[in-house]
């Protein structure tokens, strides 16, 4: 089947679509979330942050002319078929597009915060974890950071690193935040 599509795919004519109005102001929000995601970052989950909204757009892109192709073996086969305009990329193709990016952003980003904390050798994020659960219960900057030895402040263990150790902890889904932190 997927041979099928595939070809079906490589046979259709070139053709300039657009996304339709509904998609284009939901492009728009998931655009500036994203730059907002970006905003101040100059790492790698900032880069792919920064990336985004293009491979949804190209994705979106993709997704459509799969269902375009699919459209056409099923009118060969005489089955039911879906009318869809070839020229405009709609909202379900742009959902299913965001949807499959921002999965494998979040599993990018547990990846590199994986990778960057056993380079550490367990790094803040898990310093912080034995600390809440010396403590029996939430902690705030204040306390993990008084908690440290001076050895590790001195190494640059401060508001900031542990600050980024909570966002961590939190896109992990083993804490939360409030507006004291």
């Amino acid at each position: 089947y997927l041979r099928k599509v595939s070809m079906e795919m490589y046979q259709m004519p070139v053709r300039k679509m657009e996304i339709s109005a509904e998609a284009r102001v939901a492009f728009v929000e998931y655009e500036n979330k994203e730059a907002e995601l970006a905003k101040n970052r100059d790492d790698a989950i900032g880069a792919l942050h920064n990336k985004s909204p293009g491979k949804v757009l190209r994705l979106a892109g993709i997704l459509h002319c799969l269902a375009l192709a699919e459209t056409q073996l099923t009118r060969a086969e005489d089955k039911p078929k879906i009318i869809r305009d070839p020229y405009t990329v709609s909202i379900e193709d742009l959902t299913r597009a965001m949807n499959l990016v921002d999965a494998l952003n979040r599993w990018m980003i547990l990846l590199v915060n994986k990778m960057a904390r056993e380079a550490e050798g367990g790094g803040i994020c898990d310093k912080v974890l034995a600390f809440a659960r010396r403590k029996g219960g939430p902690v705030t900057y204040s306390q993990v950071v008084s908690s440290q030895s001076k050895k590790d402040r001195n190494k640059g263990i401060n508001k900031e690193t542990i600050t980024k150790a909570f966002e961590v902890l939190v896109m992990e889904g083993r804490g939360t935040l409030d507006e004291e932190g």
